[in-house]
């Protein structure tokens, strides 16, 4: 976890998923990444956001950051497939 980064615990939903969506568009780079909200609901792989290798990136730079495991398994079972997905599977992990 980086200095600047609120353990996961204390982080409000809006703090999360501004960090999902900051570090989907640091991994989905060269890959020009919409900034409005409507797209935290977009389907990251059907959108066209992030490729197989930009999921895996994304999922590393957010076990990096939040100190959590992130299973592949458990993600597909749950349906995360979306910067708000993300953000709420993260904070269920914090509880």
């Amino acid at each position: 976890m980086t200095e600047t980064t609120k353990p996961l615990s204390d982080s409000s939903a809006s703090e999360v998923l501004e960090v999902v969506a900051a570090t989907v568009r640091n991994v989905a780079s060269p890959r020009p990444v919409p900034t409005a909200e409507e797209t935290y609901d977009a389907d990251l792989f059907e959108s066209g956001i992030l490729d197989s290798l930009g999921w895996i990136r994304l999922l590393d730079e957010l076990e990096d950051r939040y100190d959590v495991e992130l299973d592949i398994e458990v993600l597909d079972e749950k349906g995360v497939v979306s910067m708000r997905d993300f953000a709420t599977y993260l904070l269920e992990l914090a509880d």
